[in-house]
């Protein structure tokens, strides 16, 4: 089976397009001339981008692009970070506003209200980060089922059952020993998996940020806000604090993460053991099969085969699951 790369698109265009529909809705003239590049930039197929526009009555907004496309499976998809924030404005969670939203093709736009320039008078630390996980995880918000996936049992063991199989399946480019070694391992990775799922169903269950890291809190004179939801979900909060963990290990272990949660006024039963394992392992083992879910769909989404170094990183994603879920 062939991997088809798609045709490279003309995202200049594809901006014009988002931006003039979305203008329609907001008042004000981007001045794309002065446009500045923020972050999250990715050449080719992956086209995600964050820039300030100026606008001609002398205002600014941040214009967000990504793929709209998601694989409908909760374990990995994508959430409709339009519709997520448009409802966490309803709490008082710190986050951008958003002004517009479009869709045009595969891809996904908004303007959001711009936060300004971060702060850089102290770097956002693990333990600021954990507080504003506190804060989400117990934060209600109206986000249709549709918009907001749901990681529950069913999902996580659909995740080694049918989504990783099925996504390597597809991408029958991929080449070396790592290949072949992967078909090995996922046998061995699925018995230990499917008897690890259950305790996605207990509680402290709420929304998760998906992406938690210090990065994605911008910092202002005026204020923090949270940013990046794309991958936000309703699901068990620990896979939320096993991906700031994996995301700054050097910052603090899995025990200090824990504490600094529920100093803040998290749930003290992210200490109780999940299928019979510490909490730490069983949440990382499943950031570890949910990371290299995200990176097939990713693949997937924009056409890319996988490649041997990739391919390379999926086992030892799968390999550590392993390790941490037996």
């Amino acid at each position: 089976m062939s991997t088809m790369l798609k045709a490279p698109e003309r995202l200049d265009l594809v901006d014009e397009a988002l931006l003039g529909t979305m203008l329609g809705a907001y008042a004000g003239t981007v001045r794309q001339d002065t446009a500045k590049v923020l972050g999250g930039v990715h050449d080719g197929a992956h086209g995600s981008v964050t820039r300030r526009y100026w606008l001609t009555d002398g205002g600014t907004v941040v214009f967000k692009r990504s793929h709209a496309c998601r694989s409908g499976d909760g374990a990995a998809s994508s959430a409709d970070e339009a519709a997520v924030l448009a409802a966490i404005g309803s709490t008082d969670l710190p986050a951008a506003r958003v002004l517009a939203a479009a869709r045009v093709g595969g891809w996904a736009g908004m303007l959001l209200h711009d936060l300004g320039p971060a702060d850089a008078v102290r770097p956002v630390t693990v333990d600021d980060t954990a507080t504003l996980a506190a804060w989400v995880h117990q934060t209600e918000v109206q986000v249709p089922p549709s918009d907001l996936p749901v990681i529950d049992s069913t999902s996580l063991a659909d995740l080694v059952t049918r989504q990783i199989p099925e996504l390597l399946a597809r991408h029958a480019a991929m080449a070396g020993v790592a290949a072949e070694v992967i078909r090995d391992v996922l046998p061995a990775v699925r018995r230990v998996a499917e008897v690890r799922c259950g305790s996605a169903d207990r509680q402290p269950r709420g929304l998760c940020h998906g992406q938690l890291h210090p990065a994605r809190v911008h910092r202002t004179a005026a204020g923090r806000a949270v940013l990046g939801w794309s991958r936000a979900y309703h699901g068990p909060v620990l896979l939320d604090l096993a991906a700031l963990h994996h995301a700054s290990p050097a910052s603090g272990d899995w025990a200090t993460v824990l504490h600094d949660y529920v100093r803040s006024g998290g749930s003290d039963a992210v200490y109780d053991n999940c299928d019979g394992l510490d909490s730490g392992r069983w949440a990382s083992g499943w950031h570890h099969l949910r990371r290299a879910a995200v990176t097939l769909t990713d693949l997937d989404t924009v056409g890319e085969p996988l490649s041997p170094a990739v391919a390379v990183q999926l086992l030892s994603r799968l390999r550590q699951a392993q390790r941490c879920l037996t």
